[in-house]
């Protein structure tokens, strides 16, 4: 028996990695009872064991749960997993045991504190990290294996087993929506009853829903919690900052409460006041008002309710107290508003165009005097109905959408453009569609279009090709005319002769995370996915960061391992850079001041007057003593120019 145990435990030992990967690919199964949209997960978790006790050639049975359905908040049914019973072994004369345990998992997500996803399986100092790898996933599949152990080695099972495996762990409440209990906030079951302006409260309990349930990130669930916030003020008729103060408003309370969760752990009297006051603030109203809403607003009674909703607490002021006659004030004020814009819009067409009487009367159409009756009359008279206008014509085609964009002329001048045109060509300019709306949004429909099928003909052209996708960031001017420089991300592909510039974004940062993102975005944009098996990169932290760097992320973003392609001219310029330093010592600065007043001399070099670096008197003297080594500069100079693959080049593909 000594024996067998010592084959057995080497055998074990063996096999650590086998076990490890076992377990890893259980972790991945998100089979969490609490989530209705995971109930597939927790099925196929229940199958996947069934075959595997299968194998090991236990005899089971895979039971309909007895509790039948369960009712989500929406009314659907959903069956509860079924649950594994099954035997291995039935000698009479040996004891028998039962191996009894869960598959299922509690639910987790990192914004719960998990400093790794937690349906990944990481290890960090020798020990295993993952939902379910201790509770209960781990302790069953250590059964399993030590059993295929025993029957791998011959070795006799000394006893028989009862096996007993279910879903359902732990659930003292039901698996809805309102199942998900938040640190501080309880469960994440926010409403709001339309009267009053919502709470902080409400508000971080609507984003924790779709943080939880709906699998947002921070900055979408964010995004989605201010616009319908952003519904209750606007039916208050209330002023609101911008929708990214507004979010950042939001994100400030949610870092709040991250920062009070990491150290809910550690205790102590400065924590306890730091959580009460900060679940004191509840009541008070969420705050995206306009920083000058006093000034804005014009109705006393608002002015009163905004005040009272904004003051610690709830209020009595209701949103129903609103007066009633404003709401038509308002619309008629902003469509007398639309009016003079549009009139202003009609002058300013005209004043460009116009090369006499006859141009200017062109554009007194009938939807200008309609305009002019209503701006001026500001009665609700019966209007005599007018003659139908004929549909303006539209002249921006494709072909004229891609020559405005060439050349980079705004919407606005675009309009006097075509309408100084239009007259030169014989054309009525009123008979066209030249309003810069009209022309933004056909220049926007037109690009739209061209991308499409940019997309389409390239995803058709390279269905079985193999794609490396590029990244590499650069600081570059802002387009929109700011005078300052922001971090834009070339994102191509290329592989077997092909080549496409993916998308040029924009990155709020130089993070490996940002960049990540933007590269997973545009590969699955361009529906490029399956194509993509290497990366090529830049060797800087942000990029090949073992945790954190961009080409990691990308990977786990895209659930598969692809092949690394680094940036290998960075080692020649290791080289080359410590050459330089041994020569001219170190720099302290960012930029080396010789290089600097070379590129400043540049423009006033006569470069047609050159004259040999060997014939400099300086270098003469040195190789003076030494024709062979002048003789070997020549010709490895002369190599490398000479050379047609440059040693840069190789970045671009290996």
């Amino acid at each position: 028996m000594a024996d067998d145990l010592i084959s057995f435990y080497d055998y074990v030992d063996k096999n650590q990695d086998n076990y490890t990967e076992s377990l890893a690919a259980w972790v991945e199964i998100q089979s969490v009872s609490a989530w209705p949209h995971k109930r597939e997960d927790t099925i196929k978790m229940v199958k996947f064991v069934a075959k595997e006790l299968e194998k090991l050639g236990a005899t089971i049975e895979v039971c309909d749960n007895p509790l039948i359905n369960e009712v989500t908040p929406d009314g659907c049914k959903i069956p509860f997993p079924p649950i594994i019973l099954g035997n291995l072994g039935a000698d009479p004369t040996k004891k028998t045991i039962c191996i009894y345990g869960h598959l299922d998992v509690q639910p987790a997500a990192k914004e719960d504190g998990w400093d790794s996803e937690p349906f990944k399986l990481i290890e960090k100092d020798g020990k295993l990290y993952g939902r379910g790898a201790t509770d209960d996933k781990g302790p069953v599949l250590a059964w399993l294996k030590a059993i295929e152990a025993f029957q791998t080695l011959g070795i006799e099972i000394p006893v028989n087993l009862k096996i007993n495996k279910y879903q359902k762990m732990s659930q003292s409440k039901p698996a809805t929506r309102s199942a998900t209990e938040i640190y501080l906030l309880g469960f994440t079951n926010a409403s709001n009853n339309g009267t009053r302006l919502p709470l902080r409260k409400q508000a971080l309990q609507f984003s924790f829903d779709q943080l939880k349930i709906n699998k947002k990130t921070v900055r979408e669930s964010s995004d989605i919690t201010i616009k319908t916030v952003a519904d209750f003020w606007n039916k208050a008729y209330m002023p609101m900052t911008t929708l990214q103060h507004a979010i950042a408003r939001l994100e400030k309370i949610y870092n709040e409460w991250r920062n009070l969760q990491k150290a809910s752990k550690r205790g102590g009297a400065t924590q306890i006041a730091k959580e009460t006051a900060f679940v004191a603030s509840f009541e008070d109203t969420f705050d995206i008002s306009h920083v000058d809403a006093e000034r804005l607003i014009q109705n006393p009674e608002d002015k009163l309710f905004l005040k009272a909703q904004l003051g610690n607490g709830r209020h009595s002021s209701s949103m129903a107290q609103i007066d009633g006659k404003l709401a038509v004030k308002l619309k008629r004020k902003h469509e007398r508003q639309e009016a003079i814009k549009a009139r202003t819009e009609q002058e300013e067409l005209r004043h460009a165009v116009s090369n006499g009487e006859a141009v200017v009367e062109t554009f007194e159409s009938d939807s200008e005097k309609s305009c002019n009756e209503n701006v001026d009359s500001g009665h609700d008279s019966a209007v005599t109905p007018q003659t139908k206008r004929p549909r303006l014509k539209n002249i921006v085609s494709p072909q004229v959408a891609a020559a405005l964009d060439r050349t980079k002329i705004s919407d606005r001048n675009v309009v006097y453009a075509l309408a100084s045109f239009s007259v030169a060509v014989g054309q009525n300019p009123s008979e066209l569609a030249l309003n810069r709306w009209s022309i933004r949004h056909n220049r926007m429909k037109h690009r739209d279009e061209t991308i499409l099928k940019l997309k389409e003909s390239f995803g058709e052209n390279i269905r079985d090709v193999p794609l490396v996708v590029h990244w590499d960031g650069k600081l570059l001017p802002d387009i929109s005319g700011k005078h300052e420089k922001i971090d834009r991300l070339p994102i191509l592909v290329s592989g077997q002769g092909v080549e496409r510039l993916l998308n040029v974004p924009k990155l709020p940062n130089g993070t490996g995370e940002a960049m990540a993102d933007a590269v997973v975005t545009a590969i699955y944009d361009w529906n490029l996915a399956e194509n993509i098996k290497a990366m090529s990169f830049d060797t800087t932290a942000s990029n090949s960061g073992i945790c954190s760097g961009a080409a990691v992320l990308i990977e786990q973003k895209m659930n598969k391992e692809l092949l690394h392609l680094a940036f290998r001219h960075h080692v020649f310029e290791v080289v080359l850079g410590d050459v330089f330093n041994s020569l001219a010592g170190p720099s302290t600065g960012p930029d080396i001041l010789m290089f600097k007043r070379f590129q400043t001399a540049w423009p006033l070099i006569v470069r047609d007057r050159y004259e040999d670096g060997i014939s400099d008197p300086e270098t003469a003297i040195v190789f003076s003593s030494n024709r062979e080594m002048m003789k070997e500069a020549i010709d490895f100079i002369q190599n490398c120019l000479l050379t047609e693959n440059q040693p840069r080049d190789d970045y671009r593909e290996l």
